[in-house]
């Protein structure tokens, strides 16, 4: 039995067949990986190769369906830029153009800016400090590693000033 393993690419054969496509996948056969060309033609519902194992009785190539693929963890780079999304999207709402932008309010004459500045430093700060200590705690087998939509789920949430 053949197995499909992964779709590689595809480019057209020759402007003389423009229907071809040579489709380049890796397959594995009795368990042994193996990256090879296959021929198809648009309209068909078969693979044109004749390495391939046919099914007789319905003429068309018998293929197992793939394995789910793995998921792949997130690594650190995708929670800091998550975390970054969501501290940066709440100064936006708050009408800032970025957190970073509103931090710098901190020392404003303007009371109310000051204020919104000095509360979302406080949240930043507490969620960067959360955030590396479940990363300590991953790294360290005290705890799973999260997906990032758990992880942020998980932050603490911002007190602004009314």
């Amino acid at each position: 039995m053949i197995k499909l393993i992964q779709i590689h690419g595809y480019k057209r054969v020759s402007s003389s067949d423009p229907e071809a496509l040579c489709v380049d996948v890796t397959i594995a056969f009795d368990g042994v990986p193996e990256r090879c060309p296959f021929i198809f033609r648009d309209g068909d519902t078969g693979l044109i190769a004749e390495a391939i194992q046919i099914d007789l009785a319905t003429n068309n190539p018998v293929i197992e369906p793939a394995d789910e693929p793995a998921t792949v963890p997130p690594v650190e780079a995708d929670y800091t830029k998550a975390i970054q999304t969501m501290l940066d999207q709440a100064a936006i709402e708050r009408r800032y153009t970025s957190g970073d932008t509103m931090a710098t309010y901190v020392n404003s004459t303007n009371a109310v800016w000051a204020a919104e500045a000095r509360a979302f430093v406080a949240w930043r700060d507490a969620v960067w400090a959360y955030a590396y200590q479940q990363l300590a705690f991953v790294q360290s087998g005290e705890r799973a590693q999260p997906t990032v939509e758990e992880l942020l789920a998980e932050l603490p949430s911002a007190a602004w000033p009314e």
